[in-house]
């Protein structure tokens, strides 16, 4: 069985289906039973589409944001959760124009709806790319970050 975790079904999903399809509504109930079939509990499955739904609403809704010069102060709670490494990660794909301060705040939108006990950099590179393919005029960032995940992960995810 594969390992139970959210993320799991969600880089399955972007490896196997959103890059040829880039849609998943059409194809929920016939995705839900391929991902039971590999051994993924149904509520994980349906956590992951629900991710998937959270992260389309967040990118059709503006967020307001500061001038491009302005500082963002993580909270306590994302302090915890992101280590320094992960928010330096962010600060340098921010300064390479591979996120933008809307893109950025998705990112951190994201990973924390994750609930994950721990967010390495690993799982930060991998969420950053689907909230960048998520992004209709992102083709240079997201080029660029599946760059960097798919490099780093080559004989990972089957």
């Amino acid at each position: 069985m594969k390992e139970e975790s959210v993320l799991n079904v969600l880089m399955y999903l972007f490896k196997n289906h959103m890059q040829v399809h880039c849609e998943l509504d059409l194809l929920q109930a016939k995705l839900l039973l391929q991902l039971e079939e590999l051994g993924f509990r149904r509520k994980v499955i349906n956590q992951a589409f629900e991710w998937l739904e959270n992260l389309s609403k967040n990118t059709r809704e503006a967020i307001p944001l500061r001038p491009k010069n302005s500082l963002r102060i993580y909270t306590d709670l994302e302090c915890d959760l992101l280590s320094t490494e992960c928010r330096s990660f962010l600060i340098l794909l921010e300064q390479q124009g591979i996120l933008n301060p809307h893109s950025r705040e998705l990112v951190i939108s994201q990973v924390l709806e994750l609930n994950a006990e721990t967010i390495d950099i690993g799982l930060l590179k991998w969420v950053t790319l689907m909230v960048l393919f998520n992004q209709p005029d992102e083709k240079r960032a997201l080029a660029c970050m599946e760059f960097l995940v798919l490099d780093d992960t080559i004989g990972g995810i089957h």
